[in-house]
């Protein structure tokens, strides 16, 4: 593999996503650090996703296209990543979702850090999630997690790859056992959007799944975690109840209030210079 220094190729697997594509390659394309490509593989959608994915290559030509017609079938949000990584010659590796919200400092930010620390593997950021269904912001600080979320993740590009032997958690397995050494900046530098329909909420419905996923990964998980996601799956809405009013209050902010009171009370979370409330404006338009 030849690699060019500096150089991060972002990738992004599409699927019906014409709701909300626009905002996340505003949020790719609007990245302070200029030298990346943008390498996207759409899986078979039915919508205007295409459509809206062409006239941004027109505009930008650090955009590269595959679609499930020109590879000849479905492969999959992890089969898709899979796929792009491996059209991928470049330094660093960033990884994005299709309805997800980017700081716009996130990229120089990791670029840079991994430049300094090369002992690190990966680079990740505090994350803010907006549950659609409940109408709630939750802010997550990095103390929350010994992980960093999926789409905050910048890293080395050394031919790894997603275990799709897997049927559930495989970005955890990825970012646990293959990544490893993984810092988290004290950024916001992801908005992620969740719905009933995302696939970790699909996740928590395959019961059968998650004895298998315990015997094969007791290195990264235990009861405790196998017994929460069960937990969260059987009630849904109590347990989001239970979350918000007794463990997690003050950093839950309801999606009514306005932009100003929102952005507002996120500065009184994370410090002021880790907002980019330019984006969060545009995220709650």
């Amino acid at each position: 593999m030849t690699k060019f220094k500096w150089l991060v190729s972002t990738i992004l697997c599409t699927y019906n996503a014409e709701r909300f594509i626009k905002d996340t390659l505003d949020s790719i394309l609007n990245q302070t650090y200029k030298n990346q490509e943008i390498l996207i593989r759409d899986d078979g959608s039915t919508d205007k996703t295409i459509e809206i994915l062409e006239k941004y290559q027109k505009k930008d030509s650090r955009i590269k296209i595959w679609t499930s017609k020109e590879v000849w079938k479905k492969l999959g949000a992890y089969g898709g990543l899979n796929f792009l990584l491996d059209q991928s010659k470049w330094e660093f590796i960033a990884v994005q979702d299709h309805d997800d919200i980017w700081h716009s400092k996130k990229l120089e930010l990791q670029v840079d850090f991994l430049n300094k620390n090369k002992d690190f593997e990966a680079c990740g950021t505090n994350s803010i999630y907006v549950y659609y269904h409940k109408k709630v912001l939750l802010a997550n600080k990095n103390s929350w997690l010994w992980y960093p979320t999926h789409t905050s993740l910048m890293y080395r590009n050394n031919w790894y790859r997603y275990d799709l032997s897997d049927k559930i958690w495989l970005d955890i397995v990825f970012i646990m056992k293959i990544l490893k050494k993984i810092y988290i900046l004290p950024l916001v530098g992801v908005i992620r959007r969740f719905f009933w329909t995302n696939l970790s909420f699909q996740w928590q419905k395959n019961i059968k799944e998650y004895y298998s996923f315990y015997k094969k990964h007791k290195d990264i998980t235990n009861t405790k975690l196998l017994a929460y996601n069960l937990y969260r799956w059987l009630f849904p809405n109590l347990s989001f109840y239970l979350s918000v009013k007794f463990f997690s209050k003050k950093k839950y902010i309801k999606l009514d209030e306005t932009k100003e009171v929102i952005i507002e009370k996120l500065k009184n979370i994370y410090q002021e210079e880790n907002i980019d409330e330019k984006s969060i404006s545009n995220f709650l338009k």
